[in-house]
């Protein structure tokens, strides 16, 4: 049903992963996903920063990203990476639009992906106020593509260009080798009134 390709960051040697069908990640995923990123239940404009699962796909991150948006996006969602880099223009637009409406967005990309946009939001000089409940998830993975940015700092950074608070940052860790995907449990413990330090969960 799909063969998944390691990016080959580690070693230097890619590995490839057979999948006879795709019935216990994509149902592992998903609901690790919502419980995790939209413990609400409801429908979010999803905008995400990477490749969808036609333009690559022998990614598993292109594969699991492009679930999210299936299940659990509403309309109005969209992929806006191009070839020549963020769709800035409609991303712009996105922001002001959620903003405008008061519908909370959700941003979900790598941190390389979310450093490109700091730079270019400060060199445009814009900053976002998004609607309470906006989150973003960012999938980690520098690869040489940006300059490093701890966690922290990125999130702190996040927090004064977006108007995202650091308890609607969730980070995910997945490997290709892992074939599943651990989530931050920050956001559903602040929904619940759960008082903890920032852990991941293990799928179950």
């Amino acid at each position: 049903a799909a063969c998944f390709q390691s990016s080959g960051t580690t070693g230097g040697k890619t590995s490839r992963h057979y999948h006879p069908n795709l019935v216990l990640y994509d149902l592992s995923a998903t609901l690790n996903w919502q419980a995790h990123l939209l413990p609400e239940g409801r429908p979010m404009r999803l905008l995400v920063l990477s490749p969808s699962r036609q333009a690559m796909p022998h990614s598993s991150l292109a594969h699991y990203l492009s679930l999210m948006v299936e299940r659990y996006g509403a309309p109005d969602s969209a992929f806006l990476l191009r070839e020549s880099g963020i769709d800035l223009e409609a991303l712009i637009g996105a922001l002001h639009a959620s903003e405008a409406s008061g519908e909370p967005v959700a941003l979900l990309a790598t941190s390389f992906a979310f450093v490109h946009l700091l730079d270019a939001l400060a060199e445009r000089g814009l900053r976002f106020r998004l609607p309470p409940g906006s989150r973003l998830m960012d999938t980690g993975g520098y690869k040489g593509r940006s300059r490093e940015v701890p966690r922290r700092e990125l999130y702190a950074q996040l927090r004064d260009a977006l108007g995202i608070p650091r308890e609607y940052c969730v980070n995910m860790y997945g490997l290709t080798e892992h074939s599943t995907q651990f989530l931050d449990a920050v956001l559903r413990n602040h929904l619940t009134g759960v008082a903890a330090p920032r852990y991941k969960t293990v799928v179950p």
